[in-house]
């Protein structure tokens, strides 16, 4: 079994496909929600993955797989 991040009951996890342009701007807006956690990241450009998961560990701390 998993070890779980000591995160709220009321925290909502959210797996972002495609992080270009459109998918960087709803993450960003996501991420200013209180209790928004993104814990996943896929897409098919790798600099967009990389970059995304470099947005979400400046802005939380954590990175995304």
């Amino acid at each position: 079994m998993k070890k779980r991040r000591n995160v709220s009951p009321k925290t909502v996890r959210i797996g972002m496909v495609g992080v270009g342009h459109r998918g960087t701007f709803l993450m960003r807006t996501l991420l200013a929600i209180p209790g928004v956690l993104v814990n996943a990241i896929a897409d098919p450009i790798q600099e967009n993955a990389l970059r995304a998961q470099k947005i979400v560990k400046e802005q939380h701390g954590t990175e995304p797989a």
